[in-house]
């Protein structure tokens, strides 16, 4: 499971704003990834609302964040769960402090449903994440799909790209 804000233009966010979403990974195509981690959640406050947007693990302070950060540029939020390549994927992104594209929840399979509002789709273009993806500008050029475009396969799980993250800062 990987759960990341993925952002266009984090080199124009003020220090306070880039202290409070760190670290970060520098991806292709001019991007950023936060892996979203409990100690990054407790870095940006109290959250007693739950779960926001229909999502299962998006927090109010999270969406808050992003919100905040889309000023500067778009933010996708991904959260990706398969197993054997079964799964779902779901996604945000805000752009100029308001949601501009989802939230959209998608699985493989019918039995990977998590909402009512799950669609079941059969090819990745149409995924949570790829779609994000291409509202934010990713383009997929020679790579199978826009989530390949931009590096998002190197890792699987929230903790890997954390991982990624404290290798990069050395």
């Amino acid at each position: 499971m990987f759960e990341v804000l993925v952002a266009r233009g984090a080199g124009a966010w003020p220090a306070r704003l880039r202290s409070r979403l760190s670290p970060a990974v520098a991806l292709s195509q001019g991007l950023v990834l936060v892996p979203l981690t409990e100690e990054l959640e407790e870095r940006l406050g109290p959250d007693d609302d739950g779960p926001v947007l229909g999502f299962d693990r998006l927090t109010a302070r999270i969406a808050a964040a992003a919100a905040e950060a889309s000023h500067y540029g778009p933010v996708a939020y991904l959260h990706q769960e398969t197993f054997g390549g079964f799964g779902f994927e779901a996604s945000a992104v805000w752009h100029a402090g308001s949601v501009v594209f989802g939230p959209l929840f998608t699985a493989n399979g019918e039995g990977e449903r998590v909402t009512s509002d799950s669609i079941v789709v059969t090819d990745t273009a149409s995924n949570a994440i790829n779609g994000a993806l291409r509202s934010i500008d990713v383009h997929r050029g020679a790579a199978y799909d826009e989530y390949a475009a931009i590096g998002l396969d190197r890792h699987r799980t929230t903790s890997a790209w954390l991982d990624d993250s404290r290798a990069t800062r050395r």
